[in-house]
């Protein structure tokens, strides 16, 4: 198994950038 530290840096920093999105957007969602 080939593990890319720069690659798996790349992806855990767009997976938190998307769960810091859904955080936002959520709250704002369910008071629809």
């Amino acid at each position: 198994m080939n593990f890319n530290i720069k690659e798996a840096t790349g992806i855990l920093e767009r997976a938190s950038q998307t769960l810091e999105f859904f955080y936002l957007v959520y709250p704002a969602m369910a008071t629809l």
